[in-house]
């Protein structure tokens, strides 16, 4: 049979009908005139039928009962041809009903073809992906009845929940909660679902995943300042300004004091770091603190603190709330840091915790470090001006803080 372009096929069993828009070959497109056809045309008796009456026919020819026997048609798929898996175009047809949600074209199909089920294209995606992608929710309820792959990963290790939160559809997340999905899966980048609901900044979601046992603290690789850290998800909470978010995972228990393995930002750093480009508040600070951040430690190098930060990026507000908190300001060894020129460098870190754990403990220890903050001011004042040389005080210091380290 030839088909020209204006000509219309119907349903000979309701009379939904489609018209032809183009002909190239054998191969058809048109466009749909009644919402919910698709046509079929049956290879035994060449009529054409839609496919919600094929369906209610037990997926048999209303006519002559050939059970399987028609052809689904679709944008560029032949009319008297097979939509077959190993075909591009054929697939791209499946694919395009997929996103539509047209469920029971993609039931018809998958009678046919049901290896269609595990078929994955270039980028791994299975036809789960791609209706999770598009909030096909009886789609995606059909595939899963027919057996499809709830975590099956694509070649970047996403899963259809991870697809569902990246675009945002809610209903589609609940599915897949609900039918089993693994909470704990990870992908290449070694971000879980959870990781990428804090990244949409969806506290809904991270409070649904954390009821199904989403792993509070599993970290995912992030782009923060041009660098990337492996973070955890309510690092990405801080980073987003998010404050319920912050407090929702703290309560479940996410861990206020990690800090990452490359330069050991905590929460409370990258929420000072946050708030001195102009995106953070102080009440993530503070939240921090209620589930028990040590507003006291260090980065990585022992050279910054959130007090230290707040000094140096002159955040006036950010460094109250911390003295507010029971920060207090390091104080001391007053020629060691005209010395190195920065008082939170990691030599004097050291020399400190010597002073506070060691020293202190006798009484002349104590006489010392008084008359030390007496002096101690004068004498770092005559380093700065360059009358006490800083490379013979800096060779002490050094040597000091290795001994003290060992201790």
């Amino acid at each position: 049979m030839k088909y020209q372009v204006g000509d219309i096929i119907r349903c000979e069993r309701c009379a939904r009908g489609a018209e032809i828009t183009s002909v190239e070959g054998t191969k058809v497109e048109f466009k749909l005139l009644d919402k919910g056809f698709m046509p079929g045309l049956c290879s035994c008796c060449s009529r054409f039928y839609c496919s919600v009456c094929m369906l209610e026919a037990n997926n048999k020819c209303p006519n002559c009962a050939a059970k399987g026997s028609f052809n689904l048609l679709g944008k560029l798929v032949s009319i008297n041809t097979s939509i077959s898996p190993s075909d591009a175009n054929g697939w791209v047809a499946i694919c395009d009903l997929c996103k539509s949600d047209r469920y029971t074209e993609i039931a018809l199909a998958l009678d046919k073809f049901p290896e269609l089920i595990t078929r994955k294209d270039e980028n791994g995606s299975t036809l789960l992906h791609t209706a999770a992608l598009c909030d096909a929710l009886a789609t995606s309820t059909l595939l899963l009845d027919r057996g499809a792959e709830i975590d099956a990963g694509d070649n970047k290790g996403n899963t259809p929940l991870m697809c569902a939160i990246f675009a945002d559809h809610e209903r589609l997340v609940q599915l897949f909660l609900c039918r089993g999905a693994n909470v704990q899966a990870v992908a290449r980048n070694g971000a879980s679902a959870i990781f990428h609901a804090a990244s949409k900044r969806k506290a809904n979601l991270v409070t649904e995943l954390l009821k199904y046992g989403a792993p509070v603290d599993q970290c995912g690789r992030l782009v923060f300042d041009e660098m990337t850290l492996s973070i955890t998800p309510l690092q990405v909470a801080v980073i987003n300004g998010d404050t319920e978010l912050v407090g929702i995972l703290a309560r479940a228990g996410a861990d206020v004091n990690y800090g990452d393995p490359t330069f050991g930002f905590t929460p409370t750093i990258m929420a000072l770091l946050e708030i001195s480009k102009g995106n953070g508040s102080v009440e993530i600070i503070r939240e921090l603190h209620r589930h028990g951040a040590d507003l006291n430690l260090a980065d990585r190098e022992g050279n910054n603190t959130p007090l230290s930060l707040a000094k140096k990026f002159n955040l006036t507000d950010a460094a109250d709330t911390l003295r507010e908190l029971g920060v207090k300001d390091p104080g001391g060894c007053f020629i060691a840091s005209a010395v190195y020129e920065n008082e939170h460098v990691i030599e004097i870190a050291h020399i400190r915790r010597w002073r506070d754990e060691r020293v202190a403990k006798y009484s002349l220890g104590r006489f010392l470090i008084i008359w030390y903050k007496v002096v101690g001011p004068k004498l770092a004042s005559l380093v700065q001006l360059g009358l006490i040389p800083r490379r013979p005080l800096r060779w002490m210091f050094d040597r000091l803080a290795a001994r003290i380290s060992k201790m």
